[in-house]
């Protein structure tokens, strides 16, 4: 389970080295929780232009929801470099 070298606001952000859907890599995307809890889980879809929420977390308000989003939208740059290496010999089969 990789971790991003950043955390905001007390959260981490990292994925799974298991992010499969059947036998494809699901789309980019990215999992954060308070502190270093992996149980009260976020994932949000991060794609080239735009980010938006899979589900989230109750313990997450609506603004830190809000903050959250722009901090991942902001860095989608280094969050989709992030997974397209760590998955590349997935991805270079597909």
């Amino acid at each position: 389970m990789p971790n991003l070298p950043f955390s905001y606001l007390g959260y981490y952000f990292f994925f799974f080295a298991s992010e499969m859907s059947g036998k494809s890599l699901e789309p980019v995307h990215i999992h954060f929780s308070k502190g270093h809890s992996r149980t009260k889980l976020s994932k949000v879809w991060v794609g080239e232009n735009d980010v938006s929420v899979a589900f989230h977390s109750p313990d997450v308000s609506d603004r830190e929801m809000r903050k959250l989003l722009r901090f991942i939208k902001d860095n989608r740059g280094i969050i989709i470099a992030y997974w397209n290496d760590f998955f590349k010999d997935i991805i270079e089969k597909s």
